[in-house]
């Protein structure tokens, strides 16, 4: 079962990197992968609401493999 939710946009859960109380996706922003925060809802069969537009967004697909087990995120604000 999909929740029927009118706002938001679904990314798959390997997309989205969760620190703590914050959600980090990885845009394309110029060739290079940056680290955005993003707001998120609810989680459903592998998939994860993303509260704010990311329509036009180039998003890595599998966040994990964009950050080592030792590294640090250092996030920017949405733009």
């Amino acid at each position: 079962r999909i929740p029927v939710v009118a706002r938001g946009w679904w990314l798959p859960e390997t997309a989205v990197v969760g620190l703590g109380n914050r959600s980090v996706v990885f845009k394309k922003e110029d060739n290079v992968f940056v680290p955005k925060n993003v707001p998120t809802g609810i989680r459903a069969q592998g998939l994860v609401q993303i509260l704010d537009s990311v329509a036009r967004w180039q998003v890595a697909k599998n966040a994990s493999y964009m950050v080592g087990s030792e590294s640090f995120i250092r996030q920017q604000n949405n733009q």
